[in-house]
């Protein structure tokens, strides 16, 4: 008898176990977009992943481990691949299921109209096939959406309003999102089609009208950067979820020197080889100049313009994402753009392409954390609120302190205590109001003259610390700080820094002034000498420094390299306490 054979084949794939669905469903406002996990309403917290090199044979697995262990470091749980990149790798997805960060899937098609012919729709239904078989099984994935502002493209360009052959656009659009995108993932994922979204943004399938409707699905808000309008002006905007809104700011000198000349001719924020590498070719450093002279002095160098760009694209977000939580009855979601970044340059990343840390990135672990205590000044009542915002799921009890601090002296001016506030499970509410008009009088404040009423403080004097403490619960502690005035207007006085090694990779600095945005940057004065490759990365970073009050910081070294397949590994190496540069905002001036 001829012999038998039995032919098979073994995979072996990593799997998870969990239940994500997304709530529409109507409320007093519109409609919702909330996510829940395990029937756990979540309030969607991360940003935009990007391709993170330009030559993607490059990127390894080491590398997508240390940007993805950032995010989920700084509290984020959800990351959406952006629909003008790429399908991410196999490694990037298993990465997000360890770290249980959710991610928002755009398909491949952003910013333009797409054709409906035969050939492209059928090169289309192959692509997402191949990409389902290869993506569906990770329990990471959350939403799947079709494309990135394509169906906004059809609302508010020009060219699609008045062109002739508006109708078929509009048919050409459904063809592609619905008959064949659509279609082939209710087929193959028939669970998560029950939430696919057509567009990022939208109304929702089959939801026609202005896509950046507030009142449901998701909004992209580009008001502050686009628009230059101040950043202040976040307060004013609240959507049912934000996917995309963003701040650019000049990545560090640090990370900057290996690519400009040696003859410093390149250090200039608009020199060829900065303008070269900026991602926002239209508004671009005219944007990042303007708002610098909004809220700052002018700084006097390059290395300074670089750190109070970084200063000011941190607040600008940290505007948004807390106001968005404090109304999280409301918004749903906050998605800044963007994670990661595609090569060293000015762009709206908060890591960089080595993988260092803005100071955007420092500020989002704080912002992000599953409690916060926030300040708002409520224009109407004239009164500075503390909020208390929380996505644990108990509740969480401790204590507020509420400081009024000089600029000058560092000296408490007033204080406000709340013993034993209790903060409800998964809830944001107002716990304290603190009326300005007792702390600086009824006119509005001019900032350029002495005030010729009594009061009993001026707005550019002072500034508020405020402190939630739980003690049985200190991962949940809380600090937040509020300005009363643009900081162009306040006089702050040169800081010295006092720097002690505590241990290899511990030290604790003290300030003998008020310090706003203590950073700190292991030097990089000659790229011959230093090894470009290490990055230091600290425990804190843009922080408040009161006088005399030591600050204790850890730091670890990472080598990250593009291109070598060793990829980004930990390394033990320590910074030389002398090749530390501290900058704050005053030495920026």
């Amino acid at each position: 008898m001829p012999s038998t054979r039995t032919l098979y084949e073994t995979r072996t794939k990593q799997i998870g176990i969990r239940r994500v669905e997304l709530d529409t469903s109507t409320d007093e406002i519109g409609r919702k977009f909330l996510f829940k996990v395990n029937t756990v309403a979540m309030f969607a917290k991360g940003s935009n992943w990007i391709p993170s090199d330009c030559f993607h044979h490059r990127v390894h697995e080491d590398q997508l481990q240390v940007l993805l262990q950032s995010a989920a470091d700084c509290n984020m749980n959800f990351l959406r691949v952006w629909g003008g990149g790429i399908y991410e790798s196999d490694a990037f997805y298993d990465i997000c299921d360890r770290l249980g960060i959710l991610i928002w899937q755009d398909m491949m098609f952003a910013c333009a109209l797409y054709p409906s012919t035969d050939e492209f729709s059928t090169n289309v239904k192959q692509e997402i096939t191949n990409q389902l078989y290869r993506i569906q099984h990770h329990a990471c994935i959350a939403i799947y959406a079709g494309n990135n502002e394509n169906e906004e493209a059809l609302c508010s360009w020009e060219e699609c309003n008045n062109s002739p052959h508006q109708k078929k656009l509009v048919v050409d659009y459904y063809k592609l999102y619905m008959d064949i995108i659509y279609s082939v993932i209710k087929e193959l994922d028939p669970n998560r089609a029950l939430f696919y979204w057509p567009s990022s943004p939208s109304n929702g399938p089959d939801e026609w009208g202005n896509p950046q409707d507030i009142t449901r699905g998701d909004a992209h808000y580009w008001g502050v950067w686009h628009g230059q309008k101040p950043f202040t002006d976040y307060l004013t905007f609240t959507p049912r979820f934000c996917s995309e809104f963003g701040f650019q700011s000049i990545s560090s000198f640090q990370t900057l020197k290996p690519f400009l000349s040696d003859d410093e001719e390149d250090y200039n924020l608009t020199s060829p080889a900065m303008e070269f590498r900026q991602r926002s070719f239209k508004v671009g450093n005219k944007a990042i100049l303007e708002h610098i002279s909004r809220h700052f002095r002018v700084p006097i160098g390059f290395r300074e313009t670089i750190y109070v760009s970084q200063v000011l694209q941190a607040l600008s977000i940290k505007t948004a994402c807390e106001h968005w939580r404090r109304q999280k009855s409301v918004c749903s979601g906050a998605m800044y753009w963007q994670l990661n970044d595609i090569w060293p340059g000015t762009s709206w990343s908060s890591l960089e392409w080595n993988s260092r840390w803005k100071l955007l990135q420092y500020f989002s672990k704080k912002f992000f954390s599953p409690l916060l205590v926030s300040v708002v000044e409520n224009k109407g009542t004239q009164h500075a609120e503390v909020w208390l915002t929380s996505d644990v799921t108990s509740n969480v009890k401790g204590t507020l302190t509420v400081k009024l601090v000089s600029y000058t002296s560092g000296l408490t001016l007033q204080q406000w205590n709340v013993d034993q506030v209790s903060v409800p499970a998964t809830t944001s509410r107002q716990v304290l109001s603190i009326d300005l008009v007792e702390l600086f009088g009824d006119e509005p404040p001019t900032f350029y003259v002495q005030h010729d009423y009594d009061v009993q403080f001026d707005r550019t004097e002072c500034f508020l610390m405020v402190c939630f403490d739980s003690k049985e619960h200190p991962e949940h502690s809380s600090e937040n700080f509020h300005f009363f005035c643009p900081l162009k207007f306040v006089r702050l006085n040169k800081p010295e820094f006092k720097v002690t090694r505590e241990n290899n990779n511990c030290f604790s600095i003290t300030s003998n002034q008020v310090a706003l945005f203590v950073s700190l940057h292991e030097a990089a004065e000659n790229h011959d000498t230093v090894d470009q490759s290490i990055v230091a990365r600290f425990s804190d970073n843009g922080f408040i420094l009161l006088p005399d009050e030591p600050k204790t910081l850890s730091f670890e070294m990472t080598k990250f390299s593009y291109g070598e397949h060793e990829g980004a590994v930990g390394h033990s190496k320590s910074v030389p306490l002398r090749n530390l540069q501290i900058l704050s905002l005053r030495d920026s001036y």
